[in-house]
């Protein structure tokens, strides 16, 4: 992996666990870079934040972005809505602080033009993204210290599969 693609990486992980931790308003790029030169004992400074992402917004997006692709990439590689669903829910709940930073994007000021554009065009059907934002929102439930039983996976699967008017087995 060459050097910058190695400091994007350890910056978008960064930008996920603080704002996970604390939220937006409390994650500056001072922050950001002190926390990868305390982990990483590698020399950073904040003109790195600006030059690889544009700033601090540009790395929320990008952090986003990462995360969007992985939850698209388990959903492709399901074969049905059931099994899309189950694997969002499971990445969602196996990664806590990537499932608080997407949702705390997803429902922020952040997510708005090309983060939501490229969203969008990622998942491609409002059904793929009505099995995502359910996913999203039990995951959170189940974080925040509510169980989720199977059964409640399977009720709200049902729910879905009938308020989606074209919801076909396969995606």
């Amino acid at each position: 992996m060459k050097h910058e693609e190695l400091l994007r990486e350890l910056f978008i992980e960064s930008a996920i666990s603080l704002v996970a931790e604390g939220g937006f308003e409390k994650v500056t790029t001072r922050a950001i870079v002190h926390d990868r030169a305390r982990l990483d004992e590698v020399r950073l400074n904040e003109a790195h934040i600006y030059r690889m992402f544009g700033g601090k917004e540009g790395l929320f997006a990008s952090a986003f972005a990462k995360i969007d692709l992985e939850l698209v990439s388990l959903v492709r590689q399901s074969r049905d809505f059931c099994g899309g669903f189950l694997a969002v829910w499971r990445y969602l709940c196996a990664n806590e602080k990537k499932c608080l930073f997407y949702a705390r994007f997803y429902y922020s000021i952040y997510f708005c033009g090309a983060a939501k554009e490229k969203h969008v065009s990622a998942y491609g059907t409002i059904l793929a993204n009505r099995l995502l934002v359910a996913a999203l929102n039990m995951a959170i439930e189940l974080l925040g210290g509510e169980d989720v039983s199977e059964s409640d996976v399977r009720l709200v699967l049902e729910t879905l599969m009938m308020v989606c008017d074209d919801s076909p087995r396969n995606l």
